[in-house]
């Protein structure tokens, strides 16, 4: 019997159009957050958050897992790209599919 791997993640690309919420925190600084985005049983997904759209520059970026918080999951990256990409790799080892949370702190221009 041959053991399941890890199967090919693929990029979700997101701009502030996709945010499903956004909460103005002063100053200039909004969060977005981007809901129930999929990662499969045995997978993982780039989750990469572009500002040059909504003319923002990402600051920082966070996660939540759902779908049986007692199984493990990991971020194996999160950190910004350039000034206006912020990327996210999460790794689902877990047999069942399960969904995320993600949200980046954006700076507006002034």
């Amino acid at each position: 019997m041959k053991k399941k791997g890890i199967k090919r993640g693929k990029v979700i690309t997101l701009t502030t159009k996709h945010a499903r919420t956004k909460q103005d925190l002063g100053n200039g600084f909004t969060r977005l957050e981007f809901l129930n985005l999929p990662i499969p049983a045995r997978g993982f997904r780039v989750f990469r958050f572009s500002g040059t759209e909504g003319n923002v520059f990402p600051i920082s970026g966070g996660w939540f897992i759902s779908n049986d918080t007692t199984q493990d999951s990991w971020v194996t990256a999160n950190y910004p790209q350039n000034s206006r990409t912020w990327i996210i790799t999460m790794l689902n080892p877990s047999t069942v599919n399960r969904t995320t949370q993600f949200f980046v702190i954006v700076k507006n221009p002034a």
